[in-house]
């Protein structure tokens, strides 16, 4: 079963535990690659995604630079990219193969 990893990070129960009620800049549920639009969140240097996936399956997300990594229906890592210099928006593109159920979570951070 796919599970949402903003439903982890929030848990205060939980080895992933980040903060409860935490902003997310993407909380999306999908299947197959896809480019999101984010807006520049004011005074936020990075910004960290968490990827769950079913079937498992790899992936790569790109927002200028890039990480990738494994998936499966309990997100195994996470990783966090700097907040592009320039534009009030920016691309986020989560590549993913098709027929690949995913949700995406991103949070604003501090470096």
């Amino acid at each position: 079963m796919l599970q949402d990893p903003l439903d982890e990070i929030t848990n205060p129960d939980s080895s992933d535990f980040v903060a409860e009620g935490v902003t997310t800049l993407l909380h999306e549920k999908g299947t197959g690659p896809q480019v999101f639009s984010i807006d520049r969140p004011e005074g936020v240097e990075r910004i960290r995604f968490y990827v769950s996936c079913t079937p498992d399956s790899e992936y790569t997300l790109t927002m200028g630079l890039f990480f990738a990594g494994p998936c499966a229906p309990r997100f195994l890592n996470n990783g966090g990219i700097p907040v592009p210099s320039e534009g009030s928006q920016f691309e986020v593109d989560l590549d993913i193969p098709a027929g690949i159920d995913y949700w995406i979570v991103a949070i604003p951070t501090t470096l």
